[in-house]
């Protein structure tokens, strides 16, 4: 069907793997969604949610060697972790992919992995990553990130809530736990519409940054209920994050990505 760089192949699953379910009330959330396309630039694009947290990342296919008309699977978590473990241990070499009705085939050097694909209907995550949002604030993965850090000992565990204040010239992050208090930090960046004020699961926000492409990440929240978008300038990468409503601080969000 198609050829790529094994080491662009596990860079899409690194991005992606984190945000996969685990859920076995939603089953097709434990799935990759493994799609082919090809208008404009043949491309490969991974898709993860848990319900609450979507990750999309993509990448231009060198080789396509099958018709080229668009091709979705689900490859299931285990079956993504143990590839992605076989490719990462190796040099760069060239993964073939061959895949028919029932399953999929990755073939790379000598090391052969064969797997049944997923059946169900996975959530249309279009509806979400194409929903307009207002742009907030551009700053570098690496400045929020630490910043997450410094401060994720004070973070409640229940729901891991941390409020977001967009200023002018910075982001502020804070976060209250009634056990060990307040933590504050403040992260460079440029806001675009600040005054906007919205609290974030920082686990998910976390995860995200970590395996987020390195530079510069654009935000995007049109309100404080509204999804959050993360992406790469290109929108190579791109992540949505339901906020927790102010009154569910203690509480798991309901609020679904997908």
């Amino acid at each position: 069907l198609a050829t790529l760089s094994s080491q662009h192949l596990v860079t899409l699953l690194t991005e992606t793997l984190p945000c996969v379910g685990t859920d076995d009330a939603r089953y097709v959330l434990n799935f990759l969604r493994f799609e082919l396309d090809s208008p404009p630039t043949p491309t490969l694009r991974l898709v993860a949610t848990n319900g609450y947290h979507l990750t999309c990342a993509a990448l231009p296919i060198p080789t396509w060697t099958g018709p080229h008309t668009p091709v979705n699977s689900l490859l299931h978590d285990a079956a993504a972790t143990a590839l992605c473990k076989l490719l990462r241990d190796r040099d760069d070499h060239p993964v073939e992919l061959l895949t028919n009705s029932h399953g999929m085939q990755f073939r790379c050097n000598h090391a052969v992995l064969t797997t049944r694909t997923g059946e169900g209907t996975y959530p249309d995550y279009r509806r979400i990553l194409d929903r307009p949002q207002a742009p907030r604030a551009t700053f570098l993965r690496k400045d929020l990130l630490e910043a997450i850090q410094r401060i994720m000992p004070i973070i409640p565990r229940d729901s891991h809530p941390i409020d977001l204040i967009f200023d002018h010239d910075h982001l502020m992050i804070t976060t209250t736990n009634p056990e060990l208090g307040h933590a504050h930090d403040y992260v460079p960046a440029q806001s675009i519409q600040p005054g906007l004020h919205c609290r974030m699961n920082a686990e998910y926000l976390r995860t995200s940054l970590m395996t987020a492409p390195d530079g510069t990440i654009q935000l995007a929240m049109s309100d404080a209920t509204s999804p959050c978008r993360l992406h790469t300038t290109t929108e190579r990468w791109q992540a949505i994050i339901m906020p927790i409503k102010m009154e569910q601080t203690h509480h798991t969000p309901h609020a679904e990505a997908a």
